[in-house]
């Protein structure tokens, strides 16, 4: 189970619960994010999120994965299952996007303005703390409890190192260092028209 940003392995808790008796599940934090380590000078680039996966899985000798992926999770998750799609099992997909767009959410226009999106993210932590408000419909579930499960890892300015450059990364134009990432994984997506999605 792989999640986006601002999220971390925490978004899966309900699921892993539901799931843990009858599956294996491996759900990472990606370098940067949740409780993994958040080196200040540290490529938080497509290309090796989806090379840290493909140690993790090899390390874990993954195979027949049914890989849930949710948003910046799915360009990783579908950048390592186009290097292996013999691994894939089963795909399931949330709210993500594992193809070239030109067009992004006002807000994360904002947050990629330099200067700016350094104050606003890292400085004020408004990117983590906007996307459990704008992103969770029912907020009877934002408990006060589960909002402090999400912010918990992102409490200083280091913390919130790649929620900063995970927003940076997205690839908006060919010279972008992620677009011909996301543009090789668009053009094989087909590699899984017979998978069950």
């Amino acid at each position: 189970m792989l999640h986006g940003n601002p999220t971390w392995s925490f978004y899966y808790r309900n699921l892993i619960l539901g799931l843990k008796d009858s599956y294996r599940c491996v759900v990472p934090d990606h370098m940067g994010m949740g409780k993994s380590d958040k080196p200040q000078d540290y490529p938080y680039t497509l290309s090796q999120h989806i090379d840290n996966l493909e140690k993790l899985a090899d390390h874990l000798k993954l195979n027949d994965i049914t890989l849930v992926v949710h948003d910046w999770g799915g360009a990783i998750g579908m950048g390592f299952a186009v290097r292996h799609p013999e691994r894939i099992k089963r795909l399931v997909i949330f709210n993500t996007a594992a193809f070239l767009s030109r067009n992004i959410p006002l807000s994360l226009r904002f947050c990629r303005i330099p200067g700016f999106g350094t104050v606003a993210i890292r400085g004020f932590n408004v990117f983590a703390r906007g996307a459990i408000r704008w992103a969770c419909i029912k907020q009877e579930r934002m408990t006060p409890q589960v909002r402090a499960g999400y912010l918990e890892p992102y409490d200083n300015f280091s913390n919130r190192v790649a929620t900063l450059r995970f927003v940076q990364d997205i690839p908006m134009s060919p010279d972008s260092p992620s677009y011909s990432v996301i543009q090789h994984i668009e053009e094989n997506l087909k590699l899984f028209r017979e998978h069950p999605v």
